[in-house]
């Protein structure tokens, strides 16, 4: 078949669109012949395409006032992107950066730095890989996080708290005797918590961490530590 220069210019040097155009006379048809080819080749590539591919820790921990550096790896064949989104109507941390290194052309290294701080609460978030094809892959680590203050230690979860599908456990405080309060955020009064003192004596509470309370003089005619008289 003799393809004309203005066949060849219309179908863009696309064998089926010149090919049908020639033998019809017809370079709407052939044109036609072309968009149904590279809807059929995309729907292929589609078809064989691979999502791309997330490894990182399955858990994370944090614990309030300290820095929590956590990495993913995603990979994939074509162009992707990663984006760190929250999870079903929860929010992201209050004070973190999430940056990219690239590892070669089809690579790269995601970090999270978060330093925690005391209105973190009930997050949960997952880190969502995007090809150029738009297949997905999504990462959701478990978060356990401890939010007792002043150093305090926080109650190991049990076997059965797993995170349910917001993959967030928020660990319970076990508060030293200076600290009170759900996260050990108050300091402890032990002039009304303790034993306090002589009836009639000044009580000054020791200010955390220091724990316990000062009891002030006896009162005239009594002698004592102020909190025996």
């Amino acid at each position: 078949l003799k393809i004309s220069d203005e066949v060849r210019g219309a179908c863009g040097g696309n064998t089926a669109c010149m090919f049908d155009a020639a033998a019809t006379n017809n370079t709407a048809l052939g044109l036609n012949s072309m968009r149904t080819s590279q809807m059929l080749d995309e729907e292929r590539s589609l078809a064989t395409n691979i999502p791309p591919a997330i490894s990182g820790e399955s858990r994370l921990n944090a614990s309030l006032g300290r820095l929590v550096v956590y990495s993913i790896v995603a990979e994939d064949a074509d162009a992707f992107n990663v984006t760190f989104v929250p999870v079903n109507g929860t929010r992201l941390p209050k004070d973190y950066n999430f940056t990219e290194t690239m590892n070669g052309f089809n690579s790269s290294t995601y970090t999270l730095s978060w330093m925690p701080v005391a209105g973190d609460v009930d997050l949960s978030f997952q880190f969502v890989a995007t090809d150029s094809k738009n297949a997905v892959t999504i990462h959701h680590p478990l978060v356990t996080y401890c939010p007792c203050a002043h150093g305090q230690p926080c109650v190991t979860p049990g076997a059965d708290e797993d995170g349910g599908a917001l993959q967030f456990i928020r660990q319970r405080c076990s508060c030293g005797i200076a600290y009170s309060g759900e996260s050990c955020d108050t300091d402890r009064n032990a002039c009304i918590s303790g034993a306090g003192c002589y009836a009639g004596v000044t009580c000054t509470d020791n200010p955390a961490p220091a724990s316990g309370s000062t009891c002030g003089p006896c009162p005239s005619g009594l002698t004592g530590d102020g909190e025996m008289c």
